[in-house]
Parts: C-alpha cells; sequence; structure tokens
C-alpha cells in the first residue's frame, strides 16, 4: 500500500509518536532542568531564611566568579591538570588489571583483596598521609584522584570483559583465532559499553578526589580556593569556587561522553530514537 492510499489523518497520527518523541529525547531538555535547578537556588537564596541567609544567589556567584575569573581560572586549570594524570593513571592502570583479572584467575585472587582494600578506607583519612608521604604539590593531588577513580574503572572493566557470550569465543577457536587476535576482535569491542561507565564514573571522581586532595592541603588548586574563601567567610568567593568545580566535573563527564559516542556509535545507547529500534 503507498502512502497516497493512507487517509492524511492516519499518517497525522503516525507522526506524531515521532514528533513527541524527537521533543522529548532532544538536548534542549537538560539546558531546562539545569535552568530550573539554578532559578531555584537563586529564589531560594533570595527569598528563603536558607542558613541564616550565608547562601548566596547564584547571581552574586557568577558575577563574583566572572570578575575574579583570571583566578579561578588559574586555579581550576591546576586542579584539571591533577585530576587529568591521576585519571590516566587510573585508566592505564585499572584496564591492565582488569585483563590480567579475566585472563588468569590465580592472579585475581590475589588481587581483588588489594583492589577491595585501597576503596574501604576513607580517602578523607589516607589524604593526610599522602600529604606526609608526597608533600604539598601535585603528587598527592594526583594519587589521591588516582585512588578514587580507579574502582569503577576496574569494576566495570572486569564486568564487560566477563560478559562476552562464549559462542563467541568457541567460533573464533573454530577459526583459528588465537588468544590476542579474540580479545582484539571480540572481548575488547564487547566490553566496550560497559567500561565507558566505569571511565565516565571514574573522570568525575578523578576531579573529586583532586579537590579533596586540596581541602585537605594544598598551596594551588579550586578546592584550596573554596577552603580559603570559607575560612575568610567569604561566601561569594566559595560559591563562585563551587560553580567551577562544577563546571569541571561536567566538562570531564561529556567528555568521556563523546569519546563514547565516537567509540561506540552502534551501541543501543547512542541511538537517538527510543524504544531501541533504529528508525527508517
Amino acid at each position: 500500500m503507498t502512502d497516497t492510499a493512507i487517509p492524511s489523518s492516519v499518517r497525522a497520527s503516525a507522526r506524531r509518536p515521532r514528533l513527541v518523541d524527537r521533543a522529548l529525547s532532544g538536548p534542549w531538555l537538560s539546558v531546562v532542568g539545569v535552568g530550573l535547578a539554578l532559578l531555584a537556588w537563586e529564589l531560594a537564596a533570595r527569598y528563603g531564611d536558607i542558613a541564616g541567609g550565608l547562601v548566596v544567589p547564584f547571581s552574586t556567584a557568577v558575577e563574583n566568579g566572572w570578575s575574579d575569573r583570571g583566578f579561578f581560572l588559574g586555579e581550576t586549570w591546576y586542579t584539571a591538570r591533577a585530576a587529568l594524570a591521576g585519571y590516566a593513571l587510573s585508566v592505564g592502570i585499572g584496564v591492565s588489571l582488569a585483563v590480567l583479572i579475566v585472563s588468569f584467575r590465580p592472579a585475581a585472587k590475589g588481587v581483588w583483596p588489594v583492589i577491595v582494600m585501597s576503596q574501604v578506607i576513607p580517602k578523607i583519612a589516607i589524604a593526610p598521609v599522602f600529604l606526609v608521604w608526597f608533600g604539598f604539590d601535585m603528587t598527592s593531588k594526583i594519587l589521591i584522584a588516582f585512588l578514587l577513580s580507579f574502582f569503577p574503572i576496574v569494576i566495570d572493566s572486569v564486568l564487560g570483559l566477563r560478559s562476552t557470550k562464549l559462542e563467541q569465543l568457541y567460533l573464533a577457536r573454530s577459526t583459528g583465532a588465537g588468544r590476542w587476535r579474540t580479545f582484539l576482535r571480540i572481548r575488547l569491542p564487547g566490553a566496550l559499553p560497559s567500561m565507558f561507565t566505569g571511565f565516565k564514573l571514574g573522570a568525575t571522581f578523578a576531579v573529586t578526589g583532586a579537590i579533596v586532595g586540596e581541602l585537605v592541603g594544598s598551596d594551588r588548586g579550586i578546592g584550596r580556593a573554596i577552603f580559603a574563601a570559607s575560612a575568610r567567610l567569604n561566601q561569594e568567593s566559595m560559591y563562585a569556587g563551587v560553580l567551577y568545580a562544577a563546571i569541571l566535573g561536567f566538562v570531564a563527564f561529556y567528555a568521556i561522553r563523546v569519546v563514547e559516542a565516537v567509540a561506540i556509535p552502534w551501541h543501543v545507547s547512542k541511538r537517538k530514537t527510543g524504544g531501541g529500534q533504529r528508525r527508517r
């Protein structure tokens, strides 16, 4: 049956779900959500008695952050470098350990307890130890960022690598593919969606870890700027620093999302339409 044989009212009703689906999946919804949250902050700070009036309105924080942007951008860049170095370290070591755990079961039994033990210790408690060992420079911040972002990367990488279907492995062996070729062609591509989940979590945790290290003790960084403003009871600068820290976390998360979209465009999570099916 051709489209001309279908009544126009039926074709219009069939198009409505597509239009609604596209409208509800547009990026503008994220902008609206963030805008409403910031509007609630602004109104609550101006007209609500929150924390004795110590909560600064969003507009005031933005104004202060813009007027002192040179200072805040420099401190944020210092934190970003520490977070990026810790994150790169966690990706390299985390993925390598995940491959080792999946490939050699005896190694898994020996490595897992150490990994779990590194996570049960509160990072705010181990941060002063790192400061004593490595000083107040960037090294201690990199290691704290590494510790925070390391665990989700290992967990999700192991989960993805172990999720390979046995039928695919048997098929690869039947064609004469060796272990390395099977890993590159089957295990790794199938594990990437799960691995990127850990990468995205690890990116935000790396920023958090760097800021935690700066809050405990540092001479640079956005965490140090927030702590110094809080000690001086400078609420405007403190909230401006919080905004810069939040922006840094957003940038880290969405940067990995962009890499994910480029690396695995075939995955169902990257499809534009609902229902897990591509529209034609």
